[in-house]
């Protein structure tokens, strides 16, 4: 459940998750893991609305941590965003949150950034995360205390597979076992090379396949 101010609003499960996307280290991530927290959200039954302009809301609240990385996926913490162990140091977390109404108009588009705080993460079961985090959210001419705790899904990995790879879910998925240890796939979804030749014949063919391996969370906690 997600309260900004006095609005509450229920977590979208499905849709909402931990995705990793894999790619070569460079300088702008060393590690070559790219982490992101996707949460989505529909308006409570209860409580007041946000809105007065007639415009539904779904809510996407993103945390994009810049450099953040692990050895096993099952020991996810709080990317970058927990007290330090030693308060001596001065660490300065590197990443983005915001909010998004992905409903909103094109010409009234709704992103808000959203300050910080604490994001707390304790596995609790098979693909499961119970997620803590508070912040505060700075809309168009105020601000508002923001406070999400939920059960989010390590959902899904993203990583680019080269054009020569004979099976690129089974490359992708061994690629990814050793970068974060073993997981499950429950279905996957290959964009290959040739998409760009889908809107200009006269293109080039991009350099790797994109796949995407989605997780047997639901299969495991249903």
């Amino acid at each position: 459940m997600l309260h900004i101010g006095p609005h509450t609003y229920e977590l979208v499960r499905v849709q909402s998750g931990f995705v990793l996307w894999i790619e070569q280290p460079d300088w702008r991530c060393p590690s070559g893991q790219n982490w992101r927290l996707d949460a989505h959200f529909v308006p409570g039954d209860h409580g007041p609305s946000r809105r007065s302009d007639g415009v539904d809301e779904y809510l996407r609240l993103a945390i994009f941590p810049h450099d953040y990385s692990v050895r096993d996926w099952r020991e996810l913490k709080g990317l970058g965003l927990e007290p330090l162990e030693d308060e001596s140091k001065d660490v300065v977390w590197l990443g983005l949150v915001s909010v998004e109404n992905l409903l909103a108009p094109r010409t009234a588009q709704e992103l808000w950034h959203v300050n910080p705080g604490e994001l707390k993460v304790r596995r609790t079961g098979d693909y499961l995360f119970t997620c803590e985090f508070d912040g505060i959210i700075k809309l168009a001419d105020h601000e508002e205390e923001l406070h999400f705790l939920d059960e989010i899904p390590f959902a899904e990995v993203c990583q680019r597979v080269p054009v020569n790879a004979r099976e690129p879910v089974a490359y992708a998925h061994a690629r990814a076992m050793r970068e974060i240890g073993p997981f499950e796939i429950a279905d996957s979804r290959v964009t290959t090379n040739d998409w760009p030749l889908k809107k200009d014949p006269n293109a080039r063919p991009a350099d790797a396949h994109e796949v995407v391996l989605r997780t047997a969370w639901q299969c495991r906690t249903a």
